[in-house]
């Protein structure tokens, strides 16, 4: 899996002195810490029956009160961002 830094921090890493070599560069951004992340499920909502929907990630079904009349930008259970990209 990749590694991902503050890219502002990468920056700061490189321009540490005045006149950084390219190696001096690298050696320093390799030293950074990773960031903590994870991966973006996307989703969108199923519609269900009268006012409930599923997720199409976590298959549960959500009344309208529990997603916001289905305008609910991430599912409430598994937190998929339900902006339609992961449609079939």
């Amino acid at each position: 899996m990749d590694d991902y830094i503050d890219r502002q921090a990468a920056i700061d890493a490189c321009f540490d002195g005045w006149n950084n070599s390219a190696d001096d560069c690298a050696r320093n951004i390799k030293s950074l810490p990773a960031a903590d992340v994870a991966p973006v499920v996307h989703g969108h909502w199923i519609p269900y029956r009268c006012d409930m929907y599923e997720c199409s990630v976590c298959k549960r079904i959500h009344t309208s009160m529990d997603v916001e009349g289905c305008d609910a930008e991430y599912c409430p259970h598994c937190g998929a961002k339900m902006d339609g990209e992961g449609e079939e």
